[in-house]
Formats: structure tokens, C-alpha cells, sequence
């Protein structure tokens, strides 16, 4: 479970996107970080913008957060998805029955098989770039994982918490509105877990772009926070530079951060193969 420090910050979000003016169909829902059951501090943890719909417990329209007692009833709810009861479990309606990789109660759903009347693919390391190139980081770092076993030695967070329930990145005002309470908990997961280098899955993906500075949308919103003074391009990568890496200094702690355009345009093999070079010592 996550501790009192995460639910008072996820109270004080929900608290401040309450008073969103449009709403969008289908309502918001909101994540907390999940980590594999072999993860530990020292290994990676990887970041996407927003998740992109998320389970039933972490929905809410205006009524679920109208109260302090309300938000504080669904900031439980938002945490204790993955820490108390199993991802597989929560979402299985979406999902073939149970099998024997659900012991893995936060991550295990990367590669859970999906119903087809729900989904175009098998799980979401097969359908999905973000995943994809997530699971060949962590195959590359722990060499004795393969398709079958890497999902236990991921973490997986998010920029922004709170989304759109029907898919997409949350737009300019739900943005201005969570970014102070989100930034403070990024800092807070990479100050309590003590990951080896924080990989920011994030940038802007134009198909011809020069990723010569950070997206102010994105990352670059964060970097005050995590005290992040310069991003550097790593060596030997294309002309395009799509991965760069700097350090933060998070409560005393040196944490590596590698920065990255979003894989949609991009050869996973390629993109996860250049931040496994950055985060070589």
C-alpha cells in the first residue's frame, strides 16, 4: 500500500481538478505508481504522460469528488488499485481468465491476454510502442529475462495522473490544473523508491523533428521540480537525438533521468537500444 503521504497528495489532486469547467464524456480517472513484485530499488522505472484509461475503481465524475470525505474515499480507491487488490483481478472483464503470471498483482496485466471483443491484440507489450520498448529496456538490463519474465523487474508511472476515462491525453486546463499536486508526487516516487534512472517515455513525436530542447508540455514542466539543471544528447545516437539524459537531485538523492520522444514513429529496437546506452554506467 502506498503510504499516507501519497493519498493526503492524491486528496489535494482530486481537490484541485474538482472545479474543471468541461468535464470530459465519460468522466476522469487517475493513477497511482505500480512497480513489479521483483523490482528493487536500483532498477528502472518508466514514465508515460498519462495513462491512457485506466481500471473502474480509478474513475470519477463531478459527484465522487464534490466532499472532502468523497476525495478521500476516492483517493483510497486510486491507490490501493495494484497494492491491495491485483490489476488482473480489478479488470477482468477485459481479460482472459486468471493464469499463473497474475501472482504479480501490480504488473502482471502488461501481459495479461486480452478478449478480442475488447482489444486488436494479444497483451499490451505486443500492441503497444510505450510497452514494447519497455519491455526490451528491462530484458536488456536484466539478461536473464526473457518475453515470458521481464514484467516483475518494471515500474511504470505517469507525468500527469488524471485523464481522460475514454483514452487520450488530458488537454491544456485539466493539465494546469493537476500539475502542481503531480509534480510533487514524481518527486515523491523517485525520492521513496530509489530508482537507478527515472526513463521519461514523453517527448513530442514529429517524424522529421530535431529533439534539440524538451517539450514545456511534458517534461519539461518538471524539470524545476526535480532540479534538473541540463539534458545532453546521447552519444552516438542519429542526427533526430531522441534520447537525452541529465540528473535530478530529489531530496538529497542523484537520480538519472532519461528523456525520450514517444515511440510511435520510432524503431523500438532502435529507441529501447539507445536508452539502454544512456543508462549504462
Amino acid at each position: 500500500m502506498l503510504s499516507e503521504d501519497f493519498l493526503g497528495i492524491y486528496e489535494r489532486l482530486l481537490n484541485d481538478v474538482k472545479e474543471l469547467k468541461t468535464w470530459p464524456k465519460g468522466g476522469l480517472c487517475a493513477c497511482a505508481p505500480l512497480r513489479g513484485a521483483s523490482w528493487e530499488a536500483g532498477d528502472v522505472i518508466f514514465y508515460g504522460r498519462a495513462q491512457n484509461g485506466w481500471v473502474r475503481p480509478s474513475e470519477f465524475c463531478p459527484k465522487d469528488v464534490e466532499s472532502e470525505d468523497a476525495r478521500a474515499k476516492k483517493a483510497r480507491e486510486i491507490c490501493e488499485a495494484g497494492h491491495v487488490e491485483s490489476i488482473c483481478t480489478i479488470d477482468r472483464d477485459v481479460l482472459i481468465e486468471p493464469c499463473e503470471g497474475c501472482g504479480d498483482p501490480q504488473m502482471h496485466w502488461v501481459r495479461h491476454p486480452r478478449k478480442k471483443e475488447f482489444y486488436h491484440y494479444e497483451n499490451l507489450e505486443k500492441g503497444t510502442r510505450f510497452w514494447n520498448v519497455v519491455g526490451r529496456v528491462v530484458r536488456k538490463l536484466h539478461r536473464k529475462t526473457d518475453e515470458e519474465s521481464w514484467v516483475p523487474f518494471a515500474a511504470w508511472s505517469n507525468l500527469y495522473k488524471v485523464a481522460p476515462v475514454c483514452g487520450g491525453n488530458p488537454e491544456t486546463s485539466l493539465i494546469a490544473r493537476q500539475h502542481g499536486a503531480c509534480a510533487k508526487l514524481v518527486e515523491i516516487e523517485l525520492s521513496t523508491w530509489l530508482p537507478r534512472a527515472a526513463v521519461f517515455l514523453t517527448e513530442t513525436n514529429k517524424r522529421e523533428s530535431d529533439f534539440t530542447e524538451v517539450d514545456d508540455a511534458w517534461f519539461g514542466r518538471f524539470r524545476t521540480g526535480l532540479n534538473v539543471d541540463s539534458l545532453r544528447p546521447v552519444l552516438g545516437t542519429p542526427a533526430d537525438k531522441p534520447v537525452h539524459t541529465g540528473w535530478a537531485n530529489v531530496a538529497g538523492q542523484q537520480i538519472q533521468v532519461v528523456v525520450a520522444l514517444r515511440p510511435e514513429h520510432l524503431s523500438p529496437e532502435v529507441l529501447s537500444g539507445q536508452i539502454f546506452a544512456a543508462i549504462q554506467p
